[in-house]
């Protein structure tokens, strides 16, 4: 009897804070190419103040048998900012001579170097899996992500 009253209070908690703080999740970009790659925004609003979360994920199939796959979670307008100088620089340096990286807490970018890939692409790397992106993707993403900077914890 006790556990039923324990499990129903937790369903109603939950319920409750779907309604308290809803939530609405976008797919504000979508990479093109032979990987799979989008950007979901969650937005939140709490005490009538709006707050986003950006979710980057991919899955890039390599050799026909090896599936990279590989997501990050980036919730302050600091993060956001960061990702986004980081990719106008990879944009900037695709196709130069020596490999140059941004290393990240939560994910990587590399350009450049002899790495097989397409011409006017970079990657994006978390841990050991990487996903090539196409510099005109990358356009896409930086002008829909920096209109909602301002959605961001600070």
């Amino acid at each position: 009897m006790v556990s039923k009253v324990i499990v129903y209070a937790g369903v109603i908690i939950l319920f409750l804070s779907f309604a308290i703080y809803p939530e609405t999740k976008t797919i504000i970009w979508s990479g093109t190419g032979s990987a799979t790659q989008s950007v979901i925004l969650n937005k939140t609003v709490k005490n009538k103040e709006t707050l986003s979360k950006l979710i980057y994920s991919f899955k890039h199939v390599r050799y026909g048998s090896i599936v990279d796959t590989g997501s990050f979670v980036l919730n302050t307008q600091e993060e956001v900012n960061q990702l986004l100088i980081d990719l106008k620089d990879a944009i900037e340096k695709t196709g130069v001579e020596h490999k140059i990286v941004w290393k990240r807490a939560k994910y990587a970018l590399s350009a450049g170097g002899n790495a097989p890939l397409k011409k006017g692409h970079f990657k994006i790397e978390i841990d050991k899996m990487f996903c090539p992106i196409h510099k005109k993707d990358a356009k896409k993403l930086i002008k829909v992500l920096e209109p909602e900077i301002h959605t961001f914890e600070k």
